[in-house]
């Protein structure tokens, strides 16, 4: 089973003067279980690109497929679920417990289950039932927010899940909560997150996807964008800091094994390559 783009590509305003590129050839699939980043700046392509998966938008040139199945609404109602970028839009009803009912509601699930459905959906996200069911979606913090938001589509047991900028102007505290919500969601899913930093996912994610001005600068396992900096520059990014530090100590000759994102684990590179003595 996956979700796979082969060739995909998008032209806004398809064969009027105003047409205009949004997106070139992109080829890549996820599976249950991966998870995909998609990064680049603004403009580059990558909220385009999560509508086409998400099965919005048509691609202009290109075939989608869900589990070896063309990819159309049909087909993406209820496989496929999408996190917008200002998730807490998403958030309508009285209750949390409402919220997160609609989905499974509207997929047809049976009335008696879908209460527990939501509860379990609320758990996923590390949000208790017990306290948050009742609660005004409009009351909530804005990490918090993010995660109900996130329930409401785990709620509908999607195979994929399609997250934009899901830790965008959060708190340190509620990125690390959105992260921990997505390293659960892919034990049972495939994830694709958009996001114009690398940071947040980099060092989860077992394909990066790098794009500038709707074209695919690099495509690949995370680990070769991480040994690779000069990707980054390539794509209009900055590079994390931590990458930044051993690569500046790679180019003074200093022995850098292997580049991670953990601080720790760069401490412990430094000095193993003798940045300094402990």
């Amino acid at each position: 089973m996956a979700l796979t783009a082969a060739g995909i590509g998008y032209e806004y305003s398809a064969g009027t003067e105003f047409r205009q590129r949004a997106l070139a050839d992109v080829s890549f699939s996820v599976e249950p279980g991966q998870l995909v980043l998609v990064i680049g700046s603004t403009g580059s392509g990558k909220s385009t690109l999560l509508r086409m998966l998400a099965g919005l938008l048509e691609p202009s040139d290109g075939t989608l497929a869900i589990d070896e199945t063309p990819l159309v609404p049909a087909s993406a109602r209820g496989a496929i679920g999408l996190v917008f970028q200002d998730a807490e839009s998403q958030l309508f009803a009285e209750t949390v417990l409402d919220d997160v009912s609609f989905g499974p509601r509207n997929l047809g699930v049976d009335a008696d289950a879908i209460p527990d459905v939501a509860r379990d959906a609320l758990l996923a996200v590390g949000l208790d039932p017990v306290c948050y069911e009742a609660r005004s979606p409009f009351g909530l913090s804005g990490g918090e927010a993010r995660r109900v938001a996130i329930a409401g589509v785990l709620a509908m047991g999607p195979r994929y899940l399609l997250l934009d900028e899901p830790t965008a102007g959060l708190d340190a505290m509620g990125r690390r909560a959105v992260r921990e919500v997505v390293s659960r969601a892919r034990r049972d899913a495939g994830v694709v997150v958009v996001s114009h930093s690398a940071e947040e996912f980099l060092g989860e994610a077992d394909t990066v996807i790098m794009l500038s001005g709707g074209h695919v600068v690099f495509c690949g396992p995370a680990r070769e964008a991480m040994d690779d900096l000069s990707l980054f520059e390539r794509a209009g990014l900055e590079a994390p800091d931590v990458l930044q530090v051993l690569q500046g100590a790679r180019d003074r000759g200093l022995a850098i094994d292997e580049f991670t994102l953990d601080p720790e684990a760069a401490a412990a590179a430094l000095r193993r390559a003798g940045a300094w003595s402990s």
